[in-house]
């Protein structure tokens, strides 16, 4: 968090967005109702961080971090879900190793819905368990916190591009 407060703070257009910010955590029975909606099982990493925080603002250039209390709708959740079905219609993650039947859970999204984050879950790649795509680009991840290791700078989106 300090260090994306000091990113967010140094960056000229930092008063355009919110800055990082965290929620109150979510309740076991909270997650467990996530899990349900997300139709896979939430990774370890991701579980941790909703009994700490139930989400989070503006993980990286304004994209918040969904949690529980963005589900079942919402503007921003609707923004990734169309994001998603855009990723999936044109088959960008097929095309990236995963299979037809991959659940991509929709977890982050950019304001203008062109850059997002999905929770997958792929039984022929369980190590590829967050997708970061959009503009041309995508990574995979097997923990959260690689997502927020590149968030904040603290390791190169080259460790984990697909190209």
């Amino acid at each position: 968090m300090a260090a994306r407060n000091a990113d967010h703070r140094s960056d000229p257009e930092s008063d355009l967005s919110a800055p990082p910010g965290l929620r109150p955590p979510a309740d076991a029975g909270q997650i467990a109702e996530l899990e349900r909606w997300l139709r896979q099982p939430i990774e370890p990493g991701y579980r941790e961080f909703l009994e700490f925080s139930d989400g989070m603002d503006n993980l990286r250039s304004g994209m918040p971090l969904l949690g529980w209390r963005d589900w079942p709708s919402g503007d921003t959740l609707s923004r990734a879900l169309r994001f998603r079905d855009i990723v999936t219609s044109i088959d960008v993650h097929i095309d990236e190793g995963l299979t037809e039947d991959a659940v991509l859970a929709p977890l982050s999204v950019n304001a203008d819905g062109t850059v997002g984050i999905f929770l997958v879950w792929d039984e022929e790649s369980p190590e590829k368990r967050y997708f970061w795509v959009g503009n041309g680009d995508a990574a995979f991840f097997s923990t959260l916190s690689e997502v927020f290791d590149v968030a904040s700078g603290a390791r190169s989106w080259a460790e984990f591009s697909t190209e």
